[in-house]
């Protein structure tokens, strides 16, 4: 499928921390803060902010399970001490929500162990056993698990599951981002695009190291408590700890990371505590001495702390409050989730004004002046197959009459299309349903036809000539044609051959259910339904996975600037000159015009291309989608010079013909 389009998502962060104790001013300074200052952002969705307490991850270390369920709640609290606004963001268990793990299988199918075995957190447990120099090199006694190797795949589950835009992180987690984008764009480059590549937040603090081993990282796990200053630690236990840190002997403040990283390091947290840029921080205190500057520093942490630690204490005691935050946030979480990993399969069919009668001496109505006169369509959940919405509804031709042969054909009568709403009606119904139900949702969508003649020439024809404006994903839809799956299908299944590729031989040759009567438009959409259901059990990794992509193959054809359309439907004994005739009716001419022979070369198979001299005028060939030449409804589509030359050998002229 072509990845050229430029799809838009909805703007959208997500973060997560471990529950693995209290933060510390680190975790405050480095990323609580920036969450809470990234909740004034107007421009992002309340329900797409999203702060994630990832306990999943902390179970790559031995977990007490007692205690970890107190520290997730724990952590649910001092989130909102610190400023989290649950009207705001989605705060919520990662656990709580199942589909990360189904997405983490998923994305470890197509993760290269190369790179994962590349990610600095790995190396460094591995540089501590000097004996290991391989994967297989583990024993059961280095303590070192797959969850260790395999997490930043989980991470990057977190992160594609809510199509993340933006992720605030520290410069540590940078590697972990990168892999996420890379898997994001190797999936959307193997499947479809469902993924936005995840751009990169920075905290504006610079990292905040450790009180006793200046060159290390403040952390929680530091084996001691004086290393850091945790967001619960009282006044006195914060100035003890800051009065305690290592320091140099050298008089004076300033700022040197290298030669002076403990004093640095205090300016750091100070200025990321008053807002105060480095250089304004050094010259106010470089001259006092550094037990003046620690109290400063302290009283300074104390008093931002204070407010965050009254209010942790009354939510401590608000338990239900805290209960029922989490519970909101892991259900608005899990419906965007779900609209992730559920897509969603419109299955649509139009019955029309009949454009065939073996009666020659009836009226007959051409196909290119055809109206549709049912609209129907089936929403189906792509995670189960199963129906979740149908919808059905007659349409009132204008231009065209309902003849015996239609009604015969199709049971529609003219009692049941007398008072029966127009097509803008029936697309509004549609758009209605898609709006509400699925894009306000966050779902992705494509539609199904059995064979491109409803969504790719009725329907924009019809609608062209009624001046009726499509909405952009009918106007050039993405969609599956069940003909071109059994195609991809009968690949893995020579053995089946079928007589034709309506739905009541495939019904037949496969021992599955037709829907009521044929040719009614819901009945048939039904019956397409049991169809996909059939060629999905299969589990073939082609089959119902690359949909037609009408959008991106145009935004593809304008970028290139292409002057070479695509036709399909054609008369198999077209010539050039009539072909030539046609496309004079849109004022153009074709430099050159191919057809595409079949692979025995017995008959023509009905497609070729058009070259023009300009891209304007291939632009404008577009418009004659859905026009009749002789008794055909002909598909123009756009296509480049690239697929000229890769059907190089399968090309040939076409017969010129005469030119009276």
């Amino acid at each position: 499928m072509s990845n050229a389009k430029e799809t838009s998502f909805t703007p959208s962060i997500f973060s997560g921390i471990q529950p693995t104790g209290m933060p510390h001013i680190g975790n405050y300074l480095g990323t609580l803060k920036q969450w809470v200052a990234l909740q004034k952002d107007v421009s992002v969705s309340s329900d797409r902010i999203l702060y994630c307490i990832v306990d999943l991850h902390a179970l790559t270390i031995p977990q007490d399970p007692v205690k970890l369920f107190h520290n997730k709640r724990e952590m649910a609290v001092i989130l909102m001490a610190c400023g989290i606004d649950p009207k705001r963001s989605v705060i919520f268990v990662q656990s709580k929500v199942t589909t990360h793990t189904e997405l983490y299988w998923v994305l470890n199918c197509i993760a290269p162990v190369g790179q994962l075995s590349r990610m600095t957190q790995w190396k460094a447990k591995i540089a501590q056993h000097k004996n290991i120099q391989s994967i297989e090199d583990i024993g059961v006694s280095s303590g070192l698990c797959l969850g260790l190797l395999a997490y930043p795949i989980l991470q990057a589950a977190d992160v594609l599951l809510y199509k993340a835009t933006q992720v605030p992180v520290g410069d540590d987690q940078v590697p972990h981002i990168e892999l996420a984008r890379d898997i994001a764009h190797k999936f959307n480059n193997q499947f479809e695009e469902i993924f936005p590549l995840p751009q990169l937040l920075f905290t504006p603090a610079k990292r905040i190291l450790s009180l006793r081993h200046p060159t290390q990282k403040m952390s929680k796990s530091d084996p001691s408590d004086s290393a850091r200053i945790n967001l619960n630690d009282s006044p006195t236990l914060i100035a003890s700890k800051i009065k305690k840190s290592t320091t140099d002997s050298i008089r004076g403040i300033t700022y040197d990371p290298e030669l002076r990283p403990a004093i640095s390091n205090l300016v750091t947290i100070y200025s990321a505590i008053t807002n105060l840029p480095v250089e304004q921080v050094v010259e106010e205190y470089k001259n006092s001495d550094i037990s003046t500057f620690k109290t400063v520093v302290a009283d300074a942490l104390i008093h931002e702390l204070h407010p965050i630690q009254k209010t942790y204490e009354r939510l401590k005691s608000e338990k239900n409050y805290v209960e029922q935050v989490l519970e909101d946030g892991a259900h608005r979480a899990n419906e965007i989730a779900q609209g992730t990993i559920k897509q969603v399969l419109i299955v649509i069919d139009f019955e029309a004004t009949c454009d065939e009668n073996p009666n020659p001496q009836a009226l007959q109505v051409t196909k290119e002046t055809a109206e549709i006169i049912e609209f129907a369509w089936v929403v189906v959940d792509t995670s189960t197959l199963e129906v979740v919405y149908q919808h059905s509804q007659y349409v009132k031709p204008e231009n065209t009459t309902l003849t015996p042969f239609c009604t015969q054909l199709t049971n529609i009568t003219w009692d049941k299309l007398e008072n029966a709403g127009t097509l803008k009606d029936a697309i509004i119904a549609l758009d209605n349903y898609i709006q509400s139900y699925i894009i306000s949702q966050g779902k992705n969508f494509c539609f199904c036809t059995h064979g491109a003649w409803d969504l790719r020439i009725q329907l924009p024809r019809e609608a062209r000539d009624k001046h009726i404006e499509l909405p952009p994903y009918l106007a050039h839809c993405r969609m599956f044609d069940l003909k071109q799956e059994y195609q991809r299908w009968q690949v893995h299944h020579p053995d089946v051959v079928l007589k034709s590729q309506s739905l009541g031989e495939m019904c037949g040759s496969f021992d599955l259910q037709i829907v009521g009567p044929q040719h009614s438009g819901l009945n048939d959409s039904l019956t397409m339904v049991n169809i996909i259901r059939y060629f999905c059990s299969f589990g073939h990794h082609d089959v119902f996975v690359n949909p037609i992509d009408t959008n991106a193959d145009l935004n593809q054809f304008k970028k290139e600037q292409s002057k070479v359309i695509h036709l399909a439907g054609l008369p198999h004994d077209v010539t050039q000159h009539e072909l030539e005739a046609w496309f004079s009716g849109q004022g153009v001419r074709p430099t050159t015009l191919w057809m595409i022979r079949t692979p025995d070369h017995q008959k023509p198979s009905g497609t070729g291309f058009g070259i023009f001299a300009t891209h304007e005028d291939a632009m404008a060939c577009l418009e004659m989608n859905g026009r009749t030449l002789g008794d055909r409804a002909i598909e123009v589509s756009p296509s480049s010079e690239r697929v000229i030359e890769v059907a190089g050998t399968i090309l040939a002229p076409f017969p010129v013909g005469s030119c009276e």
